[in-house]
């Protein structure tokens, strides 16, 4: 949770860590000091720092003073140097969640459900099995489109997630989609899922560097440096 950045640039380490994490941590904090001292704390946290940017270490100064009893009870170094989630997270259930992974593996097994599995999707639910399915085959993508029309999609979490799988496949039919897609949007997080799912066959490889070539004037410099790295990998 505490990264380690000298000489790094932030861009290349960027991930949904900070978010999930930190939020299971402050979680963690508030079931070990009871709402009403946590409310207290955020209100501190809101007006000593205000119009500022902090480090690690002004939060923890902040919450060894403020919160003494979470400092003593919350294993800290476990959750800010520790990798992955420490014993004492929050272990929640969700039994839609459940049913969503389910589906996803067995679309990653090419096991294609009775579209009956499907009744009732929300964008939301699209958004939680698309991340979760291992990988799909070219005829999975075919299958999965023909149904969903998952690429015509005007939510933009819902057709990158769906046209990353494509482009890992080498779906063919997919790759002007994703050459729209990529010359249309300019976010990392819609950019890099894509140009590095085209680096996985050779033709999409020579796809990911031609639109490259001919988009690159519009992204913003970060993005554009970022993705011309990416592409040089092999």
């Amino acid at each position: 949770l505490q990264t380690h950045l000298e000489g790094v640039d932030p861009d290349e380490v960027y991930s949904q860590v900070p978010y999930e994490k930190g939020c299971l941590l402050l979680q963690r904090i508030e079931v070990a000091t009871g709402r009403e001292a946590f409310d207290r704390f955020l209100r501190t946290y809101i007006s000593t720092f205000r119009f500022r940017s902090i480090t690690t270490s002004d939060f923890l100064g902040l919450l060894k003073r403020e919160l003494p009893q979470a400092a003593r009870e919350v294993n800290l170094d476990g959750w800010l140097h520790g990798e992955g989630l420490p014993d004492d997270a929050a272990q929640p259930r969700s039994v839609r969640l459940e049913t969503l992974t389910g589906l996803a593996q067995r679309l990653g097994k090419g096991d294609r459900p009775d579209e009956a599995s499907f009744r009732g999707f929300r964008p939301n639910d699209w958004q939680v099995l698309l991340p979760r399915i291992p990988a799909l085959a070219a005829a999975d993508c075919a299958w999965m489109q023909e149904r969903f029309k998952l690429m015509d999609s005007g939510n933009m979490e819902i057709r990158v997630g769906f046209l990353t799988h494509c482009a890992r496949a080498g779906h063919q039919p997919a790759f002007p989609v994703v050459e729209k897609t990529l010359k249309g949007v300019g976010r990392m997080k819609y950019l890099r899922p894509l140009y590095t799912a085209l680096k996985a066959t050779p033709d999409g490889l020579a796809l990911a560097r031609r639109v490259f070539g001919e988009a690159r004037a519009g992204y913003h410099p970060v993005a554009r440096s970022v993705m011309e790295g990416l592409l040089k990998q092999t």
